[in-house]
């Protein structure tokens, strides 16, 4: 979780909410070795978050994207929106 936000925290990229379930179809998993047995639970990450305006950080949350899909086993961008301020 670290290493993710901090692909965030770089760019300048606010966080905003982070949500986390257990893994729907293998919650729990298993890795054992000729010494020990160990079981770890799998969660999914659901995270929402801001980022400056893009021309002053072009691209910057396509790059994160993308660098968080190097750390990660399964990445999905769920969608995006504009905020429109009212005066």
């Amino acid at each position: 979780l670290f290493r993710a936000l901090s692909i965030f925290a770089a760019r300048d990229l606010k966080v905003t909410k982070i949500e986390c379930r257990p893994h729907r179809e293998n919650p729990l998993r298993m890795v054992s070795n000729e010494y020990s047995s160990n079981c770890y639970f799998e969660y999914v990450f659901f995270v929402d978050l801001e980022s400056p305006i893009a021309e002053d950080h072009p691209g910057s949350v396509q790059i994160a994207v993308d660098q968080l899909g190097q750390i990660v086993s399964f990445l999905r961008v769920v969608g995006s929106y504009s905020t429109i301020s009212m005066v």
